[in-house]
Formats: structure tokens, C-alpha cells, sequence
């Protein structure tokens, strides 16, 4: 098979299914990751659990307005959730199928 008929085959479609793979790879390797970076929880203790508990330990707020501020919390954590997926997805996305491509050119180049 010669590169031309290669390169019908590398198609967004195959693209998107090479790299939900390789996403799923790299995924398995987050737990590596998860002990180097146990620094951050040291440095940086509070976590959600801890925030919602000081929101609800306020004194003279209602509870009305604890759940409140309680759901805004939420949708500002899922808002940045959503926001830095989809920041890292297109990044690590556009830069493996930039790599694809410059492979397959560079095979037509011998």
C-alpha cells in the first residue's frame, strides 16, 4: 500500500477514534500522576468538602442562602471543569493529529 491510499484512510473519523485510544491510555497512566503530584493537596488543602462545610458552619445566614451559594460553588466548579476539558482536549487533539499528518507527509517526501 503506498502512501497515497494510506492517507484515504487517515480521515478525522479515524483520527477521533486514534486518539480517544490513546486518550484512554494516557488515562490509565493519570495514577503515576496522581502520586507525583500529591504536593498540590499538601500545599493547597482545602477542597470542596471543606469549603461547603464553612459555608454551611456560617452563623446568621439562612439556609436558604447557604444552599444558594452552595449551588452557585457548584456550577462555578463544573463551568471550570468544562472550560479546562475542553481547553486541554483541543490542545492535545489538534497537536496528535498535527503529528499524524506530518508523518504521513513526511512518508510521501521518500
Amino acid at each position: 500500500m503506498g502512501i497515497n491510499e494510506l492517507e484515504k484512510y487517515i480521515k478525522n473519523d479515524m483520527l477521533d477514534e486514534i486518539y480517544r485510544n490513546r486518550e484512554e491510555k494516557l488515562h490509565k497512566s493519570c495514577e503515576q500522576d496522581k502520586k507525583e503530584q500529591e504536593w498540590i493537596a499538601k500545599e493547597y488543602p482545602a477542597d470542596y468538602e471543606t469549603v461547603v462545610n464553612a459555608i454551611n458552619s456560617l452563623e446568621g445566614v439562612k439556609e436558604e442562602e447557604k444552599r444558594k451559594i452552595v449551588n452557585t460553588l457548584d456550577e462555578f466548579c463544573m463551568r471550570e471543569e468544562i472550560y479546562s476539558d475542553y481547553g486541554k482536549e483541543k490542545f492535545y487533539k489538534i497537536g496528535f493529529c498535527d503529528g499524524v499528518r506530518m508523518i504521513v507527509e513526511s512518508l510521501k517526501a521518500i
